[in-house]
């Protein structure tokens, strides 16, 4: 047998070593729950952004970014994904649309109140995602899967910052408030990758790490190619436009 075979399949054998399934899955459900400090930290990411995306400051949307608690409920869906547990999804996705319709309905009354405000450099470069965004959104969901299952809290912190999960949305209310349909929805297809990248980039890692159901592999690989296809369509068509 050829020695890359062998250390292949020792890798596949060894994967599960030092991986605590349990205390995974405890991480995964306090970290995606609502609760006031998840409610408390998304407005006051969501605030930050927004006011660094009105002063056009580069360092003040990056400490939104490691403020925004959003990334809980993403790792939930994707753990969810990988193990086929609807009940899992549905705490996730309640997490993110509680979360995410706080930032919005915050985002545009910050917007209201700052109505001169024009758009920045930082504001607009939130409103043209494309395929590279996707690709860092799924790089940085494998890292994040990594770092659950791993116990590497430290690489949370570049995830947050690859994928700037609040600073979309925050540009979202802008866009919103100022009737900027355009903006508000370049910015929303970009939350909308990042959620997605992250997601199948943290259920691809689960499942290599035994965080799965029994079977049903054909069907979660084809329900995330389903994924992949529905967003990078818009993306496709907005690059080649």
């Amino acid at each position: 047998m050829k020695p890359g075979r062998n250390a292949w399949q020792r890798a596949w054998c060894e994967r599960h070593r030092g991986v605590d399934a349990a205390a995974v899955l405890r991480r995964v459900s306090a970290e995606g729950a609502i609760g006031p400090r998840y409610l408390f930290l998304t407005l006051a990411s969501c605030g930050v952004a927004m006011l660094g995306l009105l002063q056009d400051s580069g360092p003040v949307v990056i400490g939104a970014m490691l403020m925004a608690p959003l990334l809980g409920p993403i790792v939930q869906l994707g753990v969810a994904l990988a193990r086929a547990d609807a009940a899992m999804a549905t705490r996730g996705v309640l997490a993110l649309v509680v979360g995410t319709a706080s930032a919005l309905a915050l985002a545009v009354l910050l917007a209201w109140l700052a109505p001169g405000a024009a758009p920045t450099r930082e504001l607009l470069s939130r409103t043209q995602p494309n395929l590279l965004d996707l690709g860092i959104a799924v790089l940085s969901g494998l890292a994040g899967g990594y770092a659950l299952v791993r116990a590497e809290a430290s690489v949370f912190a570049g995830v947050a910052i690859a994928t700037a999960l609040m600073p979309p949305l925050a540009t979202c209310g802008w866009g919103l408030a100022h009737a900027d349909l355009a903006t508000a929805g370049g910015s929303a297809l970009l939350f909308l990758c990042n959620l997605i990248g992250i997601a199948l980039g943290v259920a691809v890692v689960s499942a290599w790490y035994g965080l799965h159901a029994p079977g049903r592999l054909p069907a979660k690989l084809m329900l995330a190619v389903a994924l992949l296809a529905a967003v990078s369509a818009p993306l496709s068509l907005r690059a080649a436009a």
